[in-house]
Parts: structure tokens; C-alpha cells; sequence
């Protein structure tokens, strides 16, 4: 899941990507062509904290598995995947290089 939600795509059960609608986006070097709709996820903010994000995640019916840190500076990042990793250790935590 990434938390930098425009429109997104479910590439797989545990994985959202920002994109355009009607384009392509490039993940981990791959390019997948966009044909989705976009939806809107209630209760989630663009502009949401580190306990913004952390009580998203708990609120959820559904935890994630896999959590893709993408937007923020390298300290902002790395403290938020402690905290999620921390509160939910059945959830990986991955900050793409």
C-alpha cells in the first residue's frame, strides 16, 4: 500500500500505486499499463501525521501485509516504518530505494 493516494492502482492484494488515469506507471523498474477506475478512500488524508497514518492502519477491517513508505525525507520514513512495525508486526514495512 502506498500512502501518497492521488488515484491509485491495486497491482496486487497488497500493493496500491500512484497514477494518471489512462497511462502507465513504473514500479521497481517494471511498467504496468493503468486500465482502473479511481476510488475514494474515506477517512485517509494526503496531508496526514505519522499518527494520522498509524490510526488509518488501525482502523482497518483488513491490516495490510505489506506497506510501501514512498513520500516524506529518509527520517520521516524510517521513523514511521518502527512505529508501524511496532504496533503491527505481522505487517512488512519496505522504503523503496
Amino acid at each position: 500500500m502506498w500512502f501518497n493516494l492521488g488515484h491509485s492502482l491495486k497491482i496486487h492484494k497488497d500493493l496500491y500505486v500512484n497514477y494518471k488515469p489512462n497511462g502507465y506507471v513504473v514500479f521497481d523498474g517494471e511498467r504496468y499499463a493503468i486500465n482502473a477506475k479511481a476510488h475514494q478512500i474515506s477517512g485517509y488524508s494526503a496531508h496526514a501525521g505519522q499518527w494520522d497514518l498509524l490510526n488509518f492502519i488501525k482502523r482497518m477491517r483488513v491490516k495490510p501485509k505489506k506497506v510501501h513508505l514512498v513520500h516524506g525525507d529518509d527520517v520521516a520514513k524510517q521513523t514511521l516504518k518502527e512505529l508501524i512495525e511496532m504496533e503491527h508486526p505481522e505487517c512488512e514495512v519496505v522504503i523503496p530505494i
